[in-house]
């Protein structure tokens, strides 16, 4: 079987993709052994220690079209 250049790029990329992956949850599943954050424990104190200011803020759009002055919509 002789290999094309393109295949040995895509081989390459799965590759790495897959060692990338590995390396994740390697490091996900250590932390969470720990105890450490990221780990879903609602008993967290990492999650009460953020202050207002470093929390990000809630943002809301309003989407409604304002009014005419006889209380109909514009069209």
């Amino acid at each position: 079987m002789a290999w094309d250049w393109q295949q040995v790029v895509a081989v390459a990329c799965v590759a790495g993709a897959v060692y990338l992956l590995c390396l994740r949850v390697r490091r996900w599943w250590k932390s969470a052994a720990e105890g450490g954050c990221g780990s879903g424990c609602s008993t967290c104190s990492a999650k009460d220690a953020l202050t207002q200011l470093e929390r990000k803020p809630l943002v809301t759009l309003d989407l409604r079209q304002p009014e005419k002055s006889d209380g109909r919509q514009n069209r």
